[in-house]
């Protein structure tokens, strides 16, 4: 047995990952172990990725420990990439996660800097340096390959940029080039968000968190009327929503609602989760309240426009639809595992702290 993970206090004591548990028993007996559980974590962090499309709904897993935010066109919504990454790692660091971050141009140099550096933004100017002065590990290389790296006297980054590329290829197999390419751009790496994207989606950030089903109804009235004329460009209505709720402490609700026909109108929309808050009343539980609301279109078709009658109203022709969506529709929901406000580091030795690679641009 080994140790994957040390906490600070273990750090201080010289114990290191990988080190034997019967060395570290023999130097500090009097040391905390806890037996890695890898469905808690990776469910742990599918909770943060949840909480994280906060910032984009571009989120990607990155290994065990780490988590790939692509960020393109949402950093100024935050002031800047300095801002966002700092508004990114100081929640975390407040719900007792012990978090380092970087913000850079590809994603293999944010996993780089993140788990081998001191993260941050990095500008594309600077690429090549910091990644040259970082150790051969933050290529994502497999154990093998950084083996042989080593025993040759390769221990940084910087010593492979120097040499001549077609050697090392013959000696180390492509995928080395290839992740060295890849940390610095040349070679184009994308990511593959956990979620499909959404076609239409509206949110609204909340400087007063709300915590009744009212207020969330009234206020899914509002972000759906500002999806009105986005629908209505594509001369569509949507068939299937997505209602977001982002609690404050970090958890996140999803429910999904369909409807029997395509529709825009902002009532309606709202309608159709009245229903299923009603039915996940016991489920919901709004805690301190939820600061960000989020309204996802996932599926559109065709809307086909209804003649009013003489009155000029059409109430008439939709009360059919209406009471169909109302009585026929099962309750569908996803309750993302949640993130507590009270949520303390792991102690111990051989826990395993979450560590997020805040995205690429």
């Amino acid at each position: 047995m080994r140790l994957i993970a040390i906490d600070e206090v273990a750090q201080t004591r010289s114990l290191k990952r990988g080190q034997g548990l019967a060395e570290a028993r023999a130097m500090y007996p009097d040391i905390d172990v806890f037996d890695e559980d890898e469905r808690a974590d990776f469910s742990l962090l599918e909770a943060i990725a949840d909480w994280c499309d906060r910032y984009t709904p571009l989120v990607a897993l990155d290994g065990k420990d780490g988590l790939f935010l692509d960020i393109t066109g949402c950093t100024h919504l935050f002031g800047g990439e300095d801002a966002m990454l700092r508004d990114v790692l100081a929640r975390l660091f407040q719900m007792g996660f012990d978090v380092r971050g970087s913000i850079s141009s590809t994603p293999g140099l944010s996993s780089a800097i993140s788990r081998f550096g001191r993260g941050g933004v990095i500008a594309r100017e600077n690429m090549a340096a910091v990644l040259g002065a970082l150790p051969v590990h933050a290529l994502r290389l497999d154990e093998k390959t950084v083996a042989s790296l080593l025993k040759l006297g390769l221990k940084r980054i910087a010593n492979l940029m120097s040499m001549p590329r077609a050697p090392l290829a013959r000696r180390f197999g492509t995928q080395l080039l290839m992740r060295l390419d890849q940390a610095l751009g040349t070679n184009e790496e994308a990511i593959s968000p956990r979620r499909p994207v959404a076609p239409l989606s509206a949110e609204r950030r909340l400087g007063e968190p709300i915590q009744t089903e009212e207020d969330i109804l009234g206020m899914t009235a509002e972000i759906a009327s500002s999806l009105k004329l986005s629908l209505e460009t594509r001369g569509a209505g949507g068939k299937v929503f997505e209602l977001v709720l982002f609690r404050v402490d970090g958890r996140v609700f999803r429910i999904s609602a369909g409807a029997s026909c395509p529709l825009r109108d902002p009532k309606r929309i709202s309608g159709l989760f009245s229903e299923r808050l009603n039915a996940i009343h016991d489920d919901l539980d709004a805690g301190f309240g939820f600061e960000l609301l989020r309204l996802n279109v996932l599926q559109h078709d065709v809307f086909d426009a209804l003649q009013t009658d003489f009155s000029g109203e059409e109430g008439r022709n939709t009360s059919l639809a209406d009471f169909i969506d109302r009585v026929s529709a099962p309750v569908r929901r996803r309750l993302s595992p949640g993130l507590s406000a009270s949520a303390k580091p792991y102690s111990g030795t051989c826990r395993n702290l979450p560590s997020s690679d805040c995205g690429t641009e």
